[in-house]
């Protein structure tokens, strides 16, 4: 019989063999889960730079054109 954790996701099936193949399974879950927590961080903080380098691109931009005239 196999059971799951409504709380975690993961699976413990009553077999060893499969029980140590699901443990294994959801070791690599969780590694690949913690891999994609860390990549959304980074994402989200190469978006705010590339954001902040826009704005100051602009606002150069803008200064520029007022020099000229």
């Amino acid at each position: 019989m196999n059971n799951h954790s409504p709380y975690t996701g993961k699976y413990y099936p009553s077999t060893e063999s499969t029980k140590r193949r699901y443990l294994e399974m959801n070791r690599r879950l969780d590694v690949l889960q913690y891999r994609r927590e860390r990549l959304t961080h980074e994402l989200h903080a190469i978006n705010a730079a590339l954001f902040s380098l826009n704005q100051q691109m602009l606002r150069d931009q803008e200064y520029k054109q007022l020099s000229l005239q």
